[in-house]
């Protein structure tokens, strides 16, 4: 009989990290007003719409999600980091 092997399914949260996708047609200007307001750091940005930020010291990553959240016209999703990473830049 031959053994199976049965993977954690607990997904790899990164800490401190979010995945935040803006409305497309959001301007860059005002995705970088709300990052200001809610003092992130912008780690990478992708496609002008997903931006993959870091949770400021001192803030959680559910109060960070739910303030996103808050910018309901311009924000259409905002998710744990389940694994993404930023890409180095090359030589």
């Amino acid at each position: 009989m031959s053994k199976v092997l049965i993977a954690d399914a607990t997904p790899n949260v990164v800490p401190e990290q979010l995945i935040v996708v803006f409305v497309e047609g959001t301007s860059e200007e005002r995705i970088k007003e709300i990052n200001k307001i809610l003092k992130v750091k912008v780690l990478e940005e992708s496609f002008g719409t997903i931006y993959l930020i870091e949770v400021p010291k001192g803030k959680s990553t559910e109060e960070l999600r739910e303030q996103y959240a808050s910018f309901k016209e311009e924000v259409k999703a905002v998710n744990p980091n389940f694994g993404l990473q930023p890409q180095r830049k090359m030589r």
